[in-house]
């Protein structure tokens, strides 16, 4: 009971952020965002006893990566440059060719 709630915290967490990492326009935050949800998937994995990778994910991904890529967007320019377009126009297609990938391996498996 105890285990199914903290994986349900864990998967708002990790969702949740994700979905703000990749559709706010402020690239900052998009990289704050990425921290909360690569340390839910840390959460996952010490949820399921794999302690390794659990620490690999804090200190490889939500930490080293995560570090280097806000140098990055701190390093590229003024704050009034980091808003930029995230929508693409061709997102129709985009989902589109999403849907029938996975109509394709619904019908496979």
């Amino acid at each position: 009971m105890i285990e199914a709630a903290v994986f349900a915290l864990l998967a708002v967490m990790i969702v949740v952020p994700a979905i703000l990492a990749v559709s706010l326009k402020n690239i900052f935050h998009c990289a704050l965002w990425l921290v909360v949800a690569l340390t839910g998937v840390g959460g996952v994995f010490a949820l399921l006893g794999s302690d390794f990778l659990f620490v690999a994910q804090l200190l490889v991904y939500a930490g080293g990566i995560t570090v280097l890529l806000l140098f990055v967007v701190l390093l590229s320019g003024s704050p009034t440059d980091w808003i930029l377009r995230q929508a693409n126009p061709q997102w129709g297609w985009g989902l589109l060719s999403a849907g029938m990938f996975v109509a394709l391996l619904a019908t496979l498996f």
